[in-house]
């Protein structure tokens, strides 16, 4: 299963399988929702002695939306997510080994879009094994 429907799942247990999780995008018809995005990540470790790549390191961005000028609410989605995926260690994600899920900082204001929903933000680093 690839990395984002990975951390996806995931996420839904986390939340408790509500609201709306989508890889990739947000979706564009429902106001309340989560996102999770691929970002670039960091090089991946090669073994000595050993062929190939041995831990690879990538990044997702999770974005949280709530209604129109609701931030209460997206941002505990976020906070909920951002304490629960790093609970994610030395554990077996759908038959790839993830060491750690850690974030790369707390959950933020990314942005307001053109309908006054608020996007709030917060990014994860996996280390993991190759899938």
């Amino acid at each position: 299963m690839a990395l984002l429907e990975e951390i996806r799942t995931q996420i839904l247990t986390i939340l408790g399988g509500a609201p709306l999780v989508t890889c990739g995008s947000l979706s564009s018809t429902v106001d309340v929702c989560t996102a999770v995005y691929e970002t670039g990540g960091a090089g991946a470790d090669l073994g000595l002695g050993v062929d190939g790549i041995q831990y690879e390191y990538p990044t997702v961005q999770v974005v949280c939306r709530g209604a129109a000028d609701d931030y209460a609410t997206p941002r505990a989605t976020a906070q909920l997510i951002y304490k629960g995926l790093p609970k994610v260690q030395a554990d077996s994600l759908t038959g790839v080994y993830y060491h750690i899920i850690r974030p790369l900082n707390c959950p933020f204001l990314m942005r307001r879009d053109e309908n006054r929903r608020v996007l709030i933000a917060v990014n994860f680093i996996c280390t993991k094994e190759p899938s």
